[in-house]
């Protein structure tokens, strides 16, 4: 039975071929050849699975002639596939946002008097929402202090005491606070050096 199904399926595909070739072909000396080689590929499907059925130990090597249909792959999940490729897809943008976040909070601290290096460390959760923010804050050599006019002016002395360092941080928590929405609460930072 699966001789007689892979002989038809053979012959009905050397057949569709054969009647898309023969109406491409302009009328002429070429169309007996063609009429030729199709019935040689009639014969061949015709006879490949009648020799392979009689003669199972030997191989006739006229097997690329014959048409065989690709063996399906193992059916995937895919909803399960789809949800791997959409975590994928988020994690990579999630990456991206949070450390082109982290660059402009460090550019954005930068600005605050008194602040010489920051380094942004922003804690994403899985649905994308901002949850801590760890600043690690390096104080400069120099110190701002406003003067009476209302203008700074640098003392060249640093003074790294716990009021400046609580000025500095007030300041960076409002700046990110008004900028970017995050809770005062959620906001840590680190000083280092000065």
């Amino acid at each position: 039975m699966t001789a007689l199904t892979e002989i038809v399926r053979n012959v009905l595909v050397i057949v569709l071929v054969a009647g898309f070739l023969e109406m491409l072909l302009p009328e002429g000396n070429m169309k007996p050849l063609v009429r030729l080689c199709i019935g040689m590929f009639i014969l061949i499907a015709v006879l490949n699975p009648v020799l392979n059925f009689f003669f199972n130990e030997r191989d006739f090597q006229i097997g690329s002639w014959d048409y065989q249909p690709e063996q399906a792959e193992p059916v995937i999940d895919i909803e399960t596939e789809g949800a791997r490729i959409n975590r994928a897809m988020l994690d990579q943008s999630q990456k991206v946002a949070r450390a082109k976040l982290e660059e402009q909070i460090n550019a954005v601290a930068v600005l605050v008097p008194g602040v010489e290096k920051v380094a942004a460390q922003v804690e994403i959760d899985e649905k994308g929402k901002m949850q801590n923010l760890m600043l690690s804050v390096s104080t400069g050599t120099e110190e701002v202090e406003p003067d009476e006019n209302k203008s700074a002016r640098v003392r060249g002395k640093s003074r790294n005491d716990d009021e400046t360092r609580e000025r500095l941080e007030n300041k960076i928590i409002d700046l990110i606070h008004n900028l970017y929405g995050f809770e005062e609460s959620t906001i840590k930072i680190n000083f280092e050096g000065g």
